[in-house]
């Protein structure tokens, strides 16, 4: 399943693991369930939809919301992560491309706090994630990936 996906002009491959993101991130979101899906129950949120890697996602719940978070752990989510890659048909898309893609991705989200204050968010919310983002960016190695 290695070839390109289209939508209208917007063209991505599979085989880098794009995906297309739909954080669910409120109740209130319209629920969806027909035809094939009739018997499960599907939330969208459109609020933050986007053409992202996979591995934006896995950072972003690894480093920022597993509390079990370890260095030692980590690489092992993500290898596990990549081994269902290629289980489901990704080619062209080796370890270490997932792997830094990873990395690159989980220094992007050192920023999420500033962003969450300066959107107006409580820092009851906000301040919970400073921690866990910079433990991860230094973690990670994160600052030999952006020089």
């Amino acid at each position: 399943m290695s070839r390109p996906l289209q939508s209208g002009s917007l063209r991505f491959s599979v085989a880098r693991a794009a995906s297309l993101r739909f954080s669910v991130a409120r109740a209130a979101s319209h629920q969806v369930g027909s035809g094939r899906y009739r018997s499960r129950t599907c939330i969208l949120d459109w609020q933050t939809y986007h053409i992202s890697p996979g591995t934006k996602d896995l950072a972003y719940t690894i480093v920022l919301r597993y509390p079990q978070r370890t260095v030692a752990n980590e690489r092992t989510l993500v290898k596990r992560y990549y081994e269902r890659l290629l289980a489901h048909g990704v080619h062209d898309y080796g370890w270490e491309t997932c792997w830094r893609d990873y990395r690159l991705l989980a220094a992007e989200h050192v920023l999420y706090p500033l962003r969450w204050w300066m959107s107006g968010l409580p820092q009851d919310f906000w301040g919970m994630f400073v921690r866990p983002a910079l433990t991860g960016f230094r973690d990670l190695g994160c600052a030999d990936l952006l020089s």
